[in-house]
């Protein structure tokens, strides 16, 4: 009955495996479908947040340097480094000017300036607190926005993050130069984005992981799912981004460490001086045989034992059944020829007792006067 058993559970579950097989890899093949057009949605759509982030910024910017009150500055009849102190009506307008951005980006700004091109900061606000005369800076020439921007007249130019001196948070620069009436470029608008605002503004997808990658390294900019605290190392160490660095393509899709990664580029402009990659990740697919389906198979093999049973049940019994009857055969047929021999032993006994009263019968027919008397004749 055992092996009655085994022979039917295999003959059940290997086209139930095979199945298994076939249903486990196209179900794997679609769930892989389905999670790369997800997480490549994401990726655009936190690309998409991501340069209309940029863009408003870029807007404001353009239209903080049109505010008159930049250019008025300069028609004070003083130098330059003296019109701070002696234009105290002007600086205030200036200061207000710059404060209004941070109504405009609302824990977002870190600070705003206004910068002439000798690098001499004219005015400067850090959270809406404008900075005391004697706390400007002599010289910003030396930070990464600034010759970029007075090389850019007319546009907003966006540096590379950088830990900001004043604030001590990760920031981005946003600058662009100041037009006066008579067509002189004379001082630039310069406010900072942190990087923590980019990143609360990439974090607001409610779908999958995202991060912001820098294309020429694997490192990490932004993490959706991280704070970035001043003055810490921007973003985190994460070996699955290393194979990111130096990708071709505006959008793609790739696998580490168990991961799966959809990407999609911010290109580097002559306007923008990073190029990143908004990446949607989630745990990538697995392909095992007994994946989501294990329940599903465990109620097939279950079934399949429990017809396995009965059938090798019945087929136990009409065995014993048969077993029992060629065990009667082969004793009715002993007793069978027992008999016939013990019935031909005694028709030989009766052949021979026979024989031996005709030959009495002749021995007495022979010795009788009546065959004596015949028997003369003759």
């Amino acid at each position: 009955m055992a092996l009655v058993f085994v022979l039917v559970l295999a003959i059940g579950l290997v086209p139930l495996a095979f199945g298994a097989i076939l249903i486990q890899r196209a179900s794997h093949a679609d769930q892989r479908r389905t999670l790369e057009h997800a997480l490549l949605s994401d990726a655009q759509s936190g690309s998409a947040d991501l340069v209309a982030y940029f863009d408003r910024a870029r807007a404001v910017a353009l239209l903080t340097a049109a505010n008159p009150v930049f250019a008025d500055y300069y028609a004070l009849p003083r130098s330059q480094r003296a019109k701070t102190p002696a234009g105290a009506r002007a600086f205030r307008r200036v200061n207000v000017a710059l404060a209004y951005l941070q109504e405009l980006y609302p824990a977002a700004l870190a600070e705003a300036c206004f910068i002439d091109r000798a690098g001499f900061e004219n005015a400067r606000v850090v959270r809406g607190v404008p900075a005391r005369r004697s706390a400007l800076s002599p010289n910003e020439s030396i930070h990464p926005f600034f010759s970029p921007t007075l090389q850019l007249a007319g546009l907003v130019y966006q540096a590379a993050p950088y830990l900001s001196p004043d604030t001590h948070e990760w920031v981005i620069s946003n600058s662009t130069v100041v037009t006066t009436s008579a067509g002189l470029h004379p001082a630039m608008v310069h406010f900072e984005i942190s990087i923590e605002s980019l990143r609360r503004t990439i974090a607001r997808e409610r779908g999958h992981h995202l991060f912001v990658i820098n294309r020429a390294t694997g490192e990490i900019i932004a993490d959706s799912e991280r704070q970035q605290l001043p003055m810490r190392k921007l973003g985190h160490p994460d070996a699955r981004f290393l194979q990111l660095a130096h990708v071709d393509g505006l959008k793609g899709a790739v696998t580490a460490d168990g991961t799966r990664m959809a990407y999609v580029g911010v290109r580097r402009t002559p306007t923008n001086a990073n190029d990143w990659l908004v990446v949607a990740a989630d745990p990538a697919v697995s392909g095992a045989l007994i994946g989501l389906n294990r329940a599903t198979l465990l109620l097939l093999a279950l079934l399949m034992v429990l017809i396995a049973l009965p059938i090798a049940y019945r087929w136990g019994r009409l065995n014993e059944n048969l077993t029992e009857r060629e065990t009667d055969l082969a004793e009715s047929e002993q007793r069978f020829r027992v008999l016939f021999e013990e019935a031909e032993a005694g028709r030989r006994v009766q052949v021979e007792q026979n024989d031996q009263l005709r030959k009495l019968d002749r021995i007495k027919d022979d010795s009788s006067p009546l065959c004596r008397t015949s028997c003369a004749r003759r």
